[in-house]
């Protein structure tokens, strides 16, 4: 079953789980595609290495931005972003 489509995700926030043993970076693409937020802040990438973050954060960056949606980087440790 896959989530109904929205048109408008005008200041919707999405947390979204970036890496995972469950999970692709398509599926996970595609899973935030759907729902279409303002913005998507990765969350669940704790374990993966450095250069591994990297790369899976510019992947979806790139992605991301073509689909308007902006990726809040969050790097090290205490990173954070304000949602208002």
């Amino acid at each position: 079953m896959r989530p109904i489509p929205r048109k408008n995700g005008q200041g919707k926030k999405l947390a979204l789980v970036v890496a995972a043993p469950w999970t692709t970076e398509v599926t996970t693409a595609e899973f935030a595609e759907t729902i279409a937020p303002q913005l998507v802040i990765p969350v669940h990438d704790g374990y993966v290495k450095s250069f591994f973050q990297k790369m899976r954060y510019d992947n979806y960056d790139r992605y991301f931005s073509t689909k308007g949606i902006k990726f809040q980087r969050l790097v090290s440790p205490g990173d954070g972003v304000e949602i208002a």
